[in-house]
C-alpha cells in the first residue's frame, strides 16, 4: 500500500456568526483556527484522547497520526505500509484502523490511519505537529475555510447550497488531494496549461514538478525573470527533495491572475514532485487569499477572494534556513546555506546556533516570525550565533534574490 503526500497547519468552540457576505445554508460547525506559519492548525480529538495539535492539510491522502503521539495514547499500528510525499524517497509506516477524529462537535472514523513521524516537520515549523486532518474530513463534509476572519465552516453536504458570489472550480481528487486546472504564463509563449495540487500547509505560492518543468524548459524560460534561480529544497514525507527558486510571469486560476509569484521549480527525483500525476502545487500564499471551500461531493472547491488578493510575493532574503534544532524545540539552528548570499558572505553556517537577532533574544521570537524578518530588502540584520563553543555576531545586509 503506498500513501500518497501528507504533508508540505485552535481553539475548539462553537461560536454563532456567520460569514458576512455569504448566503450559504447554516453550518453544523464554525469553529475558529489559529494561523500560524501560514498554516490552518485545529484542535483535534483522537478516540476521544486529550485535546492534540493537528495541521489541516489539503493534500493529505489521508488523516495521519504523529508516531509520537501515537505511542503516547497507546495507538497501535494493525499493518506496516510505505508512504511518499515530496521528499525523494519513502517511509514505512504503520497503520492503524478505525481511529474516531473529532473536532468540536464533528466526527469521522477513517478506515486506515498512517501513524508518521512528524519530527522534521515540528523542527521545521516550530510546533509540536500532533498529526494531520486530510481526505476524509473533506469527503464526509463540505469544509470551509475563510483566512480573513480566521474560521472553519463546517456543512453536511446533503443541505449545502452555494449562493455565494465566488468562483466555482472543477476538481479531480489526485495524489491525494484537490487539483484544479489553471494555467502559467512565462515571457514570450502561450498559457501553459497546468493541473494543479491544492495544498494549504505549504507555505510558498506555486511549486512546478519536475517533469512539468523540464517538458515545457521552465528553466530557460524563468531565467529571463531571475537570471541566477536560487538553490533550495522542500520538504515532507519521505525526507527533503532539491528545488530552484525564481518567478513565473503570472499564475491564472480562472478569473485571478497572481503577477510574479515566486515559484518552486522542482528537481525531485522520487516522491509527488518526480510524478507525472500532477504538474504542480498552489501553497498558502495564494490559497490564504481566499474563501475556499471544499465541496468534494460535487467535486468542486469555490474560491472567494479575500482581503488580501492583491500584493507581491517575497522570499527569504537572506539566503539561510532555520529549524529548531529538537522537537523539544528550544534551540533555533542554520541547516543549510545557500552560496553567493548574505548569509554565506557574513561566514554563517550550517550547524550555527542563533542566540540573539537584533539584541533580542531568539527564544522571543517564533520561527515564522523569524523568517519574516528576513523578507525585507536592504534591511540590516545583526545576529549572535554559537558555533561549537564559540560565540560571534555576525550583520547581514538583506537583498533580494528571487
Amino acid at each position: 500500500m503506498t500513501l500518497h503526500r501528507p504533508f508540505l497547519f485552535l481553539i475548539a468552540w462553537t461560536i454563532v456568526t456567520a460569514f458576512a457576505g455569504a448566503a450559504d445554508p447554516r453550518p453544523i460547525l464554525v469553529l475558529p483556527f489559529d494561523l500560524y506559519d501560514r498554516r490552518i492548525w485545529l484542535t483535534v480529538q483522537v478516540n476521544g484522547n486529550t485535546s492534540a495539535d493537528f495541521q489541516f492539510d489539503s493534500a493529505a491522502g489521508a488523516s495521519c497520526v504523529n508516531e509520537r503521539m501515537a505511542e503516547r495514547i497507546g495507538l497501535k499500528p494493525a499493518f506496516i505500509a510505505t508512504a511518499n510525499g515530496a521528499g525523494d524517497g519513502s517511509q514505512t509506516i504503520g497503520v492503524a484502523q478505525n481511529v474516531d477524529f473529532g473536532i468540536g462537535s464533528v466526527t469521522f472514523r477513517p478506515e486506515r490511519t498512517p501513524l508518521i513521524d512528524f519530527d522534521l516537520i515540528t523542527k521545521a515549523t516550530g510546533r509540536q505537529t500532533d498529526g494531520l486532518i486530510g481526505r476524509e474530513f473533506l469527503e464526509r463534509y463540505v469544509v470551509a475555510f475563510d483566512y480573513d476572519s480566521r474560521t472553519m465552516s463546517v456543512y453536511e453536504p446533503q443541505t449545502f447550497e452555494y449562493r455565494g458570489g465566488g468562483k466555482a472550480f472543477p476538481i479531480e481528487v489526485i495524489a491525494g488531494g484537490p487539483v484544479l486546472r489553471a494555467a502559467v504564463h512565462m515571457p514570450g509563449r502561450p498559457p501553459i496549461p497546468a493541473r494543479l495540487l491544492l495544498d494549504a500547509p505549504h507555505t510558498g505560492a506555486v511549486v512546478l514538478t519536475t517533469p512539468f518543468v523540464d517538458r515545457h524548459n521552465l528553466l530557460e524560460a524563468a531565467a529571463q525573470l531571475t537570471p541566477k534561480l536560487l538553490s533550495g529544497v522542500i520538504g515532507g514525507v519521505g525526507g527533503e527533495s532539491s528545488e530552484l527558486f525564481g518567478r513565473i510571469r503570472s499564475l491564472e486560476i480562472g478569473p485571478y491572475s497572481f503577477d510574479l509569484p515566486v515559484t518552486g521549480f522542482s528537481r525531485a527525483k522520487g516522491g509527488t514532485l518526480a510524478s507525472s500525476e500532477i504538474d504542480g502545487l498552489v501553497g498558502a500564499q495564494i490559497i490564504g487569499r481566499f474563501r475556499i471551500i471544499y465541496d468534494y461531493t460535487r467535486r468542486r472547491v469555490i474560491l472567494e477572494p479575500g482581503k488580501s488578493l492583491a500584493g507581491g510575493f517575497e522570499h527569504d532574503m537572506s539566503g539561510m534556513q532555520i529549524y529548531a534544532r529538537t522537537v523539544e524545540l528550544k534551540a533555533t539552528e542554520v541547516v543549510r546555506v545557500t552560496d553567493g548570499t548574505p548569509a554565506a558572505e557574513a561566514g554563517i553556517r550550517k550547524g550555527d546556533i542563533l542566540l540573539t537577532v537584533n539584541g533580542r533574544p531568539v527564544q522571543e521570537l517564533k520561527i515564522p516570525d523569524l523568517r519574516n524578518l528576513l523578507k525585507k530588502d536592504g534591511e540590516v540584520i545583526h545576529l549572535k550565533l554559537r558555533r561549537g563553543e564559540v560565540e560571534k555576531t555576525v550583520t547581514l545586509k538583506l537583498r533580494r534574490l528571487v
